[in-house]
């Protein structure tokens, strides 16, 4: 198949996007999330967590918006987990 211009320019767009979502803002998002992970647990006297993972899907359209966030905290050996779904209408 023969890449268009179109195609060139949706290729763009999505890079152009990728790169802002994954900003130095983000970044410190993600450094601030892990410090409240970490003051949580010794709060709670529990282990140092190893690593937080976070998957995020948003599936964004003229309906509206779908969040889909899966937060995996790993400490002790062990994964816990917890998922979120949250729906938005777009409004008119």
């Amino acid at each position: 198949m023969k890449k268009t211009a179109m195609q060139d320019k949706w290729k763009v767009m999505a890079e152009n996007f990728a790169e802002a979502f994954a900003s130095d803002s983000v970044h410190a998002t993600y450094r601030n999330i892990w410090a409240q992970v970490c003051d949580w647990a010794k709060a709670d006297k529990l282990p140092e967590p190893e690593n937080v993972q976070v998957t995020q899907k948003i599936i964004i359209g003229e309906k509206g918006t779908e969040v889909q966030v899966e937060f995996c905290i790993f400490a002790d050996g062990k994964e816990i987990s917890a998922k979120k779904k949250t729906t938005k209408k777009a409004e008119d």
